[in-house]
């Protein structure tokens, strides 16, 4: 008869509850036997949610929770809504079990509950706390996965607001200063046509009046006679032209 040997075998820590265990014997030839039992799971002391809102509203305030715990724990806090797990928080316990945590996040509108669980230095873990129900307004606005605060668009368009002022500032400077260069070139313009012009009349009377000389004492034919009255008259045609076209450039700008 072959004696059984004890060889335990250390499990790694479980959740609390009832868990199914079954040991299986082999011999060389594949032969076995099972035996299945089940083991009891006890809980460690569960955290306990002392501070909850009823109301949170998102973008404004800060969610504030806090409870108790067994001292010197890690405590998991669970945010969920419709029963999936929106977010979690990782705090310890103080010497003395206090333990909390703040939010100051965006979420979307709705109904959360929160609860906690406690974690000692050796992996074993509590049960769930007792729910809490925190009804969330969202102060913002939601954009598909994104969520932006009301104060956040505030800034958002103030800053687009001076962004547009800047750029309606830089073309009124800039058109200001294009109005001042164009005027000084008409300006300019002006004086250097008013001085071509005048030499030009100048030129033009020297050479009628050395014309003048020359036929001094002769009849002037009538052909010089209109070809002389034809020069002066193209010479103040080209005056008129001209000053209209100042004067429509001046208007212009003004």
């Amino acid at each position: 008869m072959i004696q059984a040997q004890s060889n335990p075998l250390r499990l790694p820590y479980q959740a609390p509850g009832i868990h199914k265990v079954s040991a299986r014997a082999m011999d060389m030839a594949g032969n076995y036997t099972e035996n299945v039992t089940q083991i009891k799971v006890e809980s460690i002391e569960a955290p306990k949610i002392t501070v909850c809102p009823e109301t949170f509203i998102a973008g404004e305030e800060v969610l504030h929770i806090e409870g108790t715990a067994l001292p010197n724990h890690t405590i998991i806090s669970f945010f969920k809504s419709d029963e999936k797990l929106v977010k979690s928080w990782e705090v310890f316990s103080s010497e003395i079990g206090e333990w909390s945590f703040e939010e100051d996040g965006l979420f979307q509108s709705g109904i959360y509950k929160i609860s906690a669980r406690a974690e000692n230095k050796k992996g074993a873990i509590s049960n769930s706390s007792e729910e809490c129900q925190v009804k969330v307004i969202l102060s913002g606005l939601s954009l598909g996965p994104w969520i932006i605060s009301y104060k956040t668009l505030i800034w958002i368009f103030i800053i687009i607001l001076i962004l547009i002022l800047i750029l309606i500032f830089y073309l009124f400077w800039k058109t200001k200063r294009t109005r001042k260069l164009v005027e000084k070139e008409t300006q300019d313009l002006k004086q250097k046509f008013y001085k071509e012009y005048k030499e030009l009349e100048e030129d033009i009377g020297r050479e009628l009046e050395i014309l003048r000389k020359l036929k001094a004492g002769k009849e002037i034919t009538e052909e010089e006679k209109k070809r002389e009255a034809e020069l002066l008259k193209n010479l103040a045609d080209v005056k008129e032209v001209l000053e209209k076209e100042l004067k429509d450039i001046e208007k212009e700008l003004e």
